[in-house]
């Protein structure tokens, strides 16, 4: 029986000898790699807030709203990296081994290193576009700042997913803990100098993941063999399936960060500045998503791989369930408290932000909802599966955005964010139902007391 398109119909456990963290010398339960990943991600999330939140009250809304548009930028710069680079090796990293699994390491560390430049290439167009006010001339110093930190910034974020990938979550921790020691205490020794500015904030968030890729480097990592030869092949095999996840991002994920510049070209930058404080700190939400995801990326391949689509579909269903718990309960939270979280912590300029942060809240609701749903399309390597719900994300959220921004300003804002990620959850939850409901086809029509085996359709 050949199974659908790009179907990988999982082999008997007992044919295989799968990677398992053991084999790299972590005996470590799904309970202390979840517990080492949402440490990690906390500690992630606190370094972020606190110097949002040290430059908020220190500095003027304006000059916030400055900072928020500038992290739109190293946000997007992340999240491409992470679809081309160390989306493909958290996946086929689980079916490499020995040798061959180094060397694939070692092509992955060059394609990061490749990417990297371009991003640098990119905050130097921008710096270009400042010049003719195509974007705000006033970010023109803090891109001068970037072009020096930027690659420091993406390298320690690919070495957090790339110690994710290898179920190294304790060292992904103590480079974030790292990051946080050094990067809160700059800010805070700014703070009290009396010196703090958003390109200088800049400056410190480099110097502290230089100090995070110095203690990666410490930490025993992985193995790598750097082979020229196949960083092109490994480019190429990566490439077929990261363009799916690529295309993704560029259309439902990248999406969101056009909202803040569509709201600071229509109300300016006082009322991006209230959006971007009552996203900051409701979006402390979505870092236990990504935790969640961190943990769920290799192990749902894993799962998917040694036990099929059932164990997977177990799996997933426990993630959704976490999430709507700790999701809901922020939910209901901002629903009761309204903006007094975002004045108490931000001050009374931040004010009138209640239904922003309900809404903002339902958006990593159903965000969470996505991308449990995204990783379960990984897992069984269908990531052009996700298309179509990216596609919805980005024609909802962006239509909305233009709709309801010049008339309802920041809640118009949220609003559109919601509804981009209400839809792109909801396709992406039907497709996977059919592609998993597909490979249970696929297994029942095997032949009887044979094992299971890669089939593909030409």
């Amino acid at each position: 029986m050949t199974a659908p398109s790009g179907v990988i119909v999982p082999v008997d456990p007992k044919q295989e000898d799968f990677d398992t963290a053991s084999q790299d010398g972590e005996v470590m339960t799904d309970a202390r790699r979840a517990l080492a990943s949402l440490i990690g991600q906390a500690v992630f999330a606190i370094t972020t807030f606190v110097t949002g939140v040290v430059i908020g009250r220190c500095l003027l809304e304006e000059q916030f709203s400055l900072y928020y548009l500038a992290m739109t930028v190293v946000l997007v710069a992340r999240n491409v990296q992470a679809e081309l680079v160390t989306a493909p090796y958290a996946v086929f990293r689980q079916r490499r081994h020995g040798q061959d699994r180094r060397e694939y390491a070692g092509s992955v560390v060059l394609h990061e290193l490749a990417l990297t430049a371009v991003g640098v290439a990119v905050v130097l167009a921008m710096l270009a576009a400042a010049q003719f006010d195509w974007v705000p001339r006033a970010l023109t110093p803090t891109l001068l700042v970037m072009l020096a930190v930027t690659p420091f910034l993406l390298v320690r974020s690919f070495l957090r997913s790339f110690s994710f990938a290898s179920y190294r979550f304790w060292a992904a921790a103590g480079i974030d803990l790292s990051v946080g020691v050094v990067q809160i205490g700059g800010i805070l020794i700014l703070w009290r100098a009396g010196i703090l500015s958003v390109p200088a904030a800049y400056g410190v968030m480099g110097l502290a993941c230089l100090t995070g890729i110095l203690v990666w480097r410490w930490t025993k990592p992985e193995k790598l063999s750097f082979v020229l030869r196949r960083f092109w092949p490994d480019w190429i095999e990566n490439w077929r399936f990261s363009r799916w996840a690529l295309a993704s991002q560029l259309t439902g994920t990248s999406s969101p960060y056009l909202v803040p510049w569509l709201l600071e070209l229509y109300h300016g930058s006082s009322a991006t500045g209230v959006y971007g404080a009552c996203f900051t700190l409701v979006g402390l939400s979505l870092h236990f998503v990504t935790a969640l995801a961190n943990y769920l990326t290799p192990r749902a391949a894993d799962a998917f791989v040694r036990y099929g689509s059932f164990a997977l579909r177990q799996l997933l269903k426990r993630c959704a369930a976490i999430v709507v718990i700790v999701i809901g309960a922020v939910c209901v939270s901002f629903g009761v408290l309204g903006d007094w979280p975002v004045t108490f912590i931000y001050g009374a300029a931040y004010a009138g932000g209640a239904t922003t942060c309900l809404l903002l809240a339902l958006f990593t609701l159903a965000i969470g909802i996505s991308v449990i749903c995204g990783n379960g399309l990984w897992a069984v390597n269908r990531p052009e599966c996700n298309l179509t719900a990216d596609v919805t994300t980005m024609i909802a959220t962006i239509g909305s955005a233009f709709w309801l921004i010049p008339w309802l300003g920041k809640e118009g804002a949220a609003a559109a964010m919601l509804i981009g990620a209400g839809g792109g959850a909801a396709v992406r939850a039907g497709v996977l139902r059919r592609v998993l409901a597909q490979l249970d086809g696929a297994r029942h029509e095997s032949k009887p007391g044979g094992p299971l085996r890669t089939a593909r359709h030409s």
